[in-house]
């Protein structure tokens, strides 16, 4: 029952209705009146009230027939009592006999009858009461004030049947029903019909409620939501105008190049590469060497499929991030006790997609400038298209996009044969022949894990999965890197199956893009970008 009450008393709330006055303790014995009633309305609302006013145990009169039906314990339950109506039996006889034998009793009778004018009450609950020797007490219903409730004084019937009804139909007089003109009490008045409930309100308690329920069902990722929206919006307000630290006399020349640099790239990839317009990195928060922000991943030890963690309206990510290293060291030691690979790696940059602007992080300006090119053009993508519950695609694209849009970019800065040019794609080989390694090497462990057997125990598939990855790290040795950097990539620790999906995350597609973006579309940014935004709508 106490969850039902507990209903009641949300409906009432929603609908912006009060409780006012409850049955005296002590009135054992009595006929309940309810005025006025002319709506629907009046039902929900009164059984609502009902337990909240103390009169859950007054009863309502319903014909026999009703009882007997198949659903009969619905009346029943909702607080009826049978009555035989046929002309034979006296109705006031019967409701007083029931009266007789119980220690506590009670009625609701509405006067009005119907929610109808009339022209008079009846006054059957009157006499009712004067058969059982009760005293009657005064239930009402006030649209105008949004208040239900009963007169805590009873009124004990005497002789003089107009001076009682006088005093009862009087209380009534300041109680507004919902049509006026239905109540023999107003009507003719023209007072205007006063409204059920406020629906704007309805709606921001509704929503107030769904964000109470969703909270304490979802409680963890809530948490980690505020969190994330507190770090973010915490970079985001604290990031000052790039032009404040132009003007800063005792900022260094070169990272203040590296500020001009970046206004230079994201407006060449507004104009030339065809990205969405955004403030994105008009800002810049300084980090003051310290990392912000982290990612962890993670992987099945014996199949290549990611965690993914669901967000509302965002849909799913196969990573997680966090301003909190504490947060992450945490989310870290309980995934690696649920038995996942785990991967956590600091990131120098993120994407709101286009939801606010994102601000430069001071750290990006110790990229060179091929690299700080690649990075802005890839947030940049993400906050252009970013298709929802497909990371895989985003990224890769993204990546896609970072690097192409990096080599024109330095191109139409600095030429084809300048410095900073070949300084960047003289990188891309041994990046190029480490990726293609690495993603040749996810299908050898792909292969792996699909041979084993059910019947292989944990410690048999750990065995050869060590063996396949040592493998892989020795051999690496033996690639013709020109920077000695990759040969000793493994040198300090040993890659899991969320380090190799990081690389199919973010390059495993990106040939794809290249035929599509080559064949179809003479390398032409502004026409693929057209083309991709048109066939995959993005999220925002």
């Amino acid at each position: 029952m106490f969850l039902v009450h507990l209903f009641y008393r949300y409906f009432l709330w929603l609908i912006g209705w009060k409780i006012k006055g409850k049955k005296p303790k002590e009135v054992k014995k009595y006929v309940l009146i309810l005025a006025h009633h002319t709506s629907n309305w009046d039902f929900p609302i009164a059984v609502a009230a009902r337990p909240l006013v103390k009169v859950n145990d007054a009863r309502f009169l319903g014909k026999a027939s009703l009882f007997k039906s198949k659903f009969g314990f619905i009346f029943y339950w909702l607080g009826g009592t049978p009555v035989d109506r046929s002309k034979h039996n006296n109705l006031v006889d019967q409701v007083a006999e029931k009266y007789k034998g119980h220690e506590k009793y009670a009625i609701t009778v509405t006067p009005e009858g119907t929610r109808s004018y009339v022209d008079k009450w009846k006054t059957g609950f009157y006499y009712m009461a004067k058969a059982a020797n009760v005293p009657v007490l005064m239930a009402f219903i006030d649209y105008k004030n949004r208040e239900i409730g009963v007169l805590p004084e009873p009124i004990h019937l005497t002789d003089d049947v107009d001076a009682d009804l006088k005093r009862i139909m009087d209380f009534y007089t300041t109680k507004i029903p919902r049509y006026p003109e239905n109540s023999l009490t107003f009507h003719g008045k023209g007072i205007k019909p006063p409204k059920t409930y406020n629906i704007f309100k309805v709606i921001l308690k509704l929503l107030l409620t769904f964000i109470i329920v969703f909270s304490l069902i979802n409680f963890e990722l809530v948490v980690y939501g505020v969190k994330q929206a507190y770090g973010q919006l915490n970079i985001i307000f604290n990031a000052k105008p790039v032009t404040e630290f132009l003007e800063d006399p005792q900022y260094p020349e070169e990272s203040k190049s590296k500020i001009e640099l970046i206004q230079e790239i994201r407006q060449y990839a507004f104009d030339s590469l065809g990205l969405d317009y955004s403030n994105s990195y008009t800002k810049m928060y300084d980090q003051h060497d310290k990392p912000i922000l982290w990612v962890v991943t993670a992987c099945k030890p014996f199949k290549l499929e990611n965690k993914e963690w669901s967000f509302p309206l965002l849909g799913t990510f196969s990573y997680k991030g966090y301003f909190d290293k504490k947060a992450i060291d945490k989310a870290e030691k309980q995934l690696d006790k649920e038995g996942w690979d785990v991967r956590v790696r600091e990131v120098n940059g993120w994407s709101t997609l286009g939801i606010l602007n994102d601000p430069i992080l001071s750290n990006m300006l110790n990229r060179s400038e091929g690299d700080l090119a690649e990075l802005i053009i890839h947030e940049l993508t993400h906050g252009t298209l970013f298709i929802k519950d497909n990371l895989q695609y985003n990224e890769n694209l993204a990546n896609f996009v970072g690097e192409e849009g990096a080599k024109k970019f330095l191109i139409s800065k600095y030429g084809e044969y300048s410095a900073e040019y070949i300084s960047y794609i003289n990188k891309q080989p041994d990046y190029k022949l480490f990726t293609n390694y690495i993603l040749s090497s996810t299908k050898r462990l792909d292969s792996l894990y699909n041979s084993f057997a059910e019947q292989d125990t944990y410690e048999e598939k750990a065995l050869k999965k060590s063996e396949l990855i040592s493998e892989i790290t020795t051999d690496m040795r033996n690639l013709p890197f020109r920077n000695q950097r990759y040969k000793e990539y493994f040198d300090n620790f040993t890659p899991n199956n969320a380090f190799f999906m990081a690389f199919v995350r973010y390059s495993g597609s990106q040939n794809q893009f290249r035929e599509e973006f080559e064949e179809k579309f003479n390398s032409n940014f502004q026409k693929y970008l057209s083309y991709l935004k048109e066939t995959y709508p993005s999220m925002f």
